[in-house]
């Protein structure tokens, strides 16, 4: 995965191959690797799931650590320095809401006022079925404690397998977010535009504050524009074919085109600055 930072710097972060370490690498705007970037960030035992930058250079991660004793992964998020130290001021592990179980940590990111904002799926009793909605939560700068969360279905379905996976903050401060449902086979994007209430969805953003499509099953990547339109790199249904789904920032599907690529282990998808999207396949 790669983030770009406000300084035209760029992190790169990956698992390492032996699928129990990543590292995290900083290249300048020249493309020479960052020498300068400490050792913390670059030596993370666990598998990278996500990360986002502050405006003043500090990385936050999620990441997945195998627990030998349970058998489970535990699901953390770490703030490094901007030197790539690793902040142990921040508490690990984050405090979920009362009455969620777990909640698997897949998307991050900094809000305007330096909170986090954390991603995935969590696991609520209902009617004493674990059900594993999509969910987010949003954590104080400083760690301590978390708003209560937010769940909900792609496509209505109370029942598990709905994932966020990205997700980003808009200069407007609402919070927009893109994931998948297993049940159904689908992909989705979501607005909430209430800073103070983000459980909210933004009724005039797409069908009741989503955007959703069974024409596509498993999300690989998605790029947010400043305005609210997104870019998708998804599996299109049928196929193991990948396609690029414009969303523009009303929550309606504007374009989309099928690429000559294969699925393999995804990929990523950015945006030119003439407007062009650009993506980089798994496998070609």
């Amino acid at each position: 995965m790669a983030v770009p930072q406000s300084d035209g710097k760029i992190l790169i972060g990956a698992q390492n191959t032996d699928g129990a370490t990543s590292a995290v690498i900083r290249l300048n705007a020249d493309g020479v690797v960052d020498s300068t970037l400490g050792s913390d960030i670059k030596n993370i035992t666990g598998s990278l799931n996500s990360m986002a930058a502050y405006p003043d250079g500090r990385i936050v991660t999620t990441i997945s650590v195998y627990n030998t004793t349970t058998g489970v992964y535990n699901d953390i998020i770490s703030r490094y320095t901007a030197a790539g130290i690793l902040d142990t001021t921040f508490p690990i592990p984050i405090p979920i809401p009362a009455g969620w179980t777990s909640f698997s940590l897949w998307a991050v990111a900094v809000g305007q006022d330096d909170s986090i904002y954390a991603g995935g799926f969590a696991n609520i009793p209902d009617n004493g079925t674990l059900i594993a909605p999509y969910a987010f939560l949003q954590i104080p700068t400083n760690g301590q404690g978390s708003m209560p969360g937010c769940s909900g279905s792609w496509n209505n379905f109370n029942q598990g397998g709905q994932y966020i996976t990205h997700l980003s903050v808009l200069p407007t401060g609402a919070l927009i977010f893109a994931g998948y449902d297993v049940q159904s086979s689908g992909v989705g994007v979501g607005l909430c535009n209430q800073p103070s209430s983000r459980c909210d969805l933004d009724a005039n953003y797409g069908i009741g504050g989503r955007w959703f499509s069974t024409d596509w099953t498993y999300l690989y990547d998605a790029f947010f524009e400043t305005d609210g339109g997104v870019d998708l790199l998804a599996r299109s249904r049928g196929t193991t074919a990948y396609s690029i789904v414009r969303i523009d920032s009303t929550g309606h599907s504007t374009d989309s085109v099928d690429l000559p690529f294969v699925e393999d282990h995804g990929g990523g998808i950015t945006r030119a600055s003439d407007g062009r999207s650009c993506c980089s396949p798994g496998q070609q």
